[in-house]
């Protein structure tokens, strides 16, 4: 493993990950308040360049949005202008077959192609409620029905039951996670 040295900060070579500064901001572990204040201090600095970078990138992201609605505009303006003509002037100049009907639906060039297809006819629900009724009459196995449990609507009577009795619980086929004691950091970068 080599490690390099860019800026201050020593990087792996090979995989490219962190390796830490230079030099050392921390000597040892944290074992005082003057350490405790000192890792502290150098996170806020890191939290603010991260806050930064991610600023940057939401900025260079919203330009390159900007620009892409930009270049859609031109080319829905071009279809727009254009597509419909294409589409009958394609039509009309594809080679026939005696009865009339194209040898192919398809005009290719070098700069695309212009292709036609049939599709089948297909139902769609326009009246959620009315299909739902015709289909538990004429065809009750087209209907799917979806139910699930929402925890936080469980009233605080049954709450309490089942977190006072964690093998009832595992019978009616709920599980009960223990408490964890979590850490969190704030340097005021939010």
């Amino acid at each position: 493993m080599a490690i390099v040295e860019l800026d201050g900060e020593l990087w792996d070579a090979e995989t490219g990950e962190y390796a830490g500064p230079a030099s050392s901001w921390i000597d040892g572990g944290i074992d005082s308040e003057d350490k405790a204040l000192q890792y502290l201090r150098r996170r806020m600095e890191l939290e603010a360049q991260l806050n930064a970078k991610i600023a940057q990138l939401e900025a260079v992201k919203a330009n390159v949005e900007d620009m892409v609605k930009q270049a859609r505009t031109r080319l829905d303006w071009w279809d727009a202008k254009y597509k419909a003509d294409l589409g009958s002037w394609v039509w009309d100049t594809l080679p026939r077959k005696a009865d009339g009907e194209p040898k192919t639906k398809t005009w290719t060039t070098p700069y695309g192609k212009v292709s036609f297809r049939t599709s089948a006819p297909k139902i769609e629900i326009r009246d959620e409620d009315k299909a739902v009724s015709f289909a538990e009459d004429n065809c009750p196995s087209s209907i799917k029905v979806t139910k699930k449990v929402l925890v936080s609507q469980i009233p605080p009577v049954v709450r309490d039951w089942l977190m006072r009795s964690p093998e009832d619980a595992e019978d009616e086929g709920f599980g009960i996670l223990p408490g964890v004691e979590t850490m969190t950091i704030k340097a005021g970068m939010e």
